[in-house]
């Protein structure tokens, strides 16, 4: 969801809360200086709420509101945004930020449902906001900018190693994301 509101929606309220819980939702935290404060519905417990980063995975100060005090402040690319070039220049915001979020965590997801390699044993399950949560914690807790967790997709490359197959490469990335899951949830 790209959009905040300082009011409360009883009927979006509601919607939400009765989602599945396979279902992951992802919002913007809503932008400075629009707000002071984190917009709905972002703020709600089910919810994903989302901040901007800056290229260099910084918290974008020129963007975020204040960060929540419950939880994580999950924070992905949303300053300087530019995906192609017919766009008329690079656009900012924490709803260009939680549409990358929601990009990488269907990415992640998609990778979980691919067919099991020979020498797997085990299916990745993602599915669902605790879940994509954990794996979103593991990949900002080591880029944590004030009070944002900056989350970081390029660290799963670090689980890998030159020289490796495809189909090891793979193997090590799932394994990595299963033993979040596993660990985390202990």
């Amino acid at each position: 969801m790209a959009s905040g509101d300082k009011t409360e929606h009883d009927n979006v309220k509601m919607a939400i809360n009765r989602l599945p819980d396979n279902i992951i939702v992802i919002a913007a935290s809503g932008n400075v200086p629009d707000c002071d404060r984190v917009t709905f519905p972002a703020w709600m417990p089910r919810v994903m709420c989302i901040f901007a980063t800056t290229a260099g995975n910084k918290s974008s100060s020129a963007l975020n509101p204040p960060p929540l005090r419950r939880g994580y402040n999950f924070a992905i690319l949303g300053e300087a945004v530019q995906p192609n070039g017919n766009w008329d220049g690079p656009r900012s915001g924490t709803s260009y930020a939680a549409a990358i979020a929601a990009g990488f965590a269907g990415i992640l997801l998609q990778f979980s449902w691919q067919p099991l390699s020979e020498g797997e044993h085990d299916p990745l399950n993602l599915e669902g906001h605790e879940k994509m949560k954990l794996i979103f914690e593991a990949l900002s807790m080591d880029y944590r900018d004030r009070d944002y967790d900056c989350v970081c997709p390029a660290h799963l490359l670090l689980v890998i190693s030159d020289g490796l197959r495809k189909q090891e490469q793979r193997q090590r990335i799932r394994s990595y994301l299963s033993s979040v899951i596993l660990i985390q949830r202990r």
